[in-house]
């Protein structure tokens, strides 16, 4: 099946369009193959009633291409959910070509709840317009940091447990099938390039408003994968943070937990 809207919009159900898509985004992110095929075999083993992708044809060629990663289903909102991911355009459709597909794709799913875990300072302005909201999640970065002040340490100790009170996060990616590992704490790590070596982003992630990790737990991840900076999100209901999670089509859940997500692909 596949649903046909406006300039060249559609949303991607069957394998060959998929296939063209993920190549489409490869050469635009540069990923490796082993990446190309992993995001493939990940998205063919979702749901076959849900959208895989969505893209932008025009002239016969994919312009503008996201992935559609299937969350799952939200018994609160009685909707299914739509994780966006990896969204790329051409150089000669990154006008108005790409406000239009944000409001087809917007469109399209409509009856699901769509989120947004990794969403760049220029997706956040085009969603908005949309009416996308921030997801009641808190962001707290230690470590070295792009703004100021470059090195940030102060709030530390608040993360930390020196005791064996703390709660060891799970591998996020270790549940990529099926979504399979429980938990209310997870990590993933993020490899990046700097100053001409390989470095580490260590991201962890709680379901719950306070996150405690054992202190030996840290220093062994920061020594092992030489980590630069590590990113905190926990849920906060009075105190999030702007344009981290993205929300769309919600009306009572204003948190939903990144499980099934781009996030758990290795």
């Amino acid at each position: 099946m596949q649903n046909f809207f406006q300039d060249g919009f559609q949303l991607v159900y069957k394998p060959e369009l998929l296939r063209e898509a993920i190549n489409f985004l490869q050469k635009g992110f540069a990923w490796d193959q082993d990446k190309n095929n992993r995001i493939f075999k990940r998205l063919l083993n979702q749901n076959n009633e849900m959208p895989l992708a969505a893209v932008c044809i025009d002239k016969g060629e994919i312009a503008i291409g996201i992935l559609l990663f299937y969350q799952g289903w939200s018994e609160v909102e009685k909707k299914h959910i739509i994780n966006l991911s990896a969204w790329y355009a051409k150089d000669s459709h990154r006008n108005m070509q790409v406000l239009n597909f944000a409001n087809n794709l917007t469109s399209a799913l409509y009856d699901k709840i769509i989120t947004n875990y990794t969403p760049s300072e220029v997706v956040c302005k085009i969603l908005k317009r949309l009416k996308y909201q921030d997801m009641t999640v808190k962001k707290k970065t230690i470590g070295f940091n792009r703004g100021k002040p470059f090195l940030r340490i102060a709030s530390f100790w608040k993360f930390i447990s020196l005791i064996n009170h703390g709660m060891t996060p799970i591998n996020f990616t270790d549940g990529e099938q099926e979504g399979s590992v429980k938990g209310d704490l997870f990590f993933r790590i993020d490899l990046v390039k700097k100053f001409g070596i390989n470095i580490s982003i260590l991201n962890i992630y709680s379901k719950n408003n306070i996150i405690k990790v054992p202190f030996f737990w840290l220093m062994w991840m920061i020594i092992r994968y030489k980590i630069y900076r590590i990113n905190f999100h926990l849920k906060n209901e009075k105190n999030f943070h702007p344009n981290v999670w993205l929300i769309k089509n919600n009306i009572y859940e204003n948190f939903i937990y990144p499980s099934n997500s781009e996030l758990t692909l290795k």
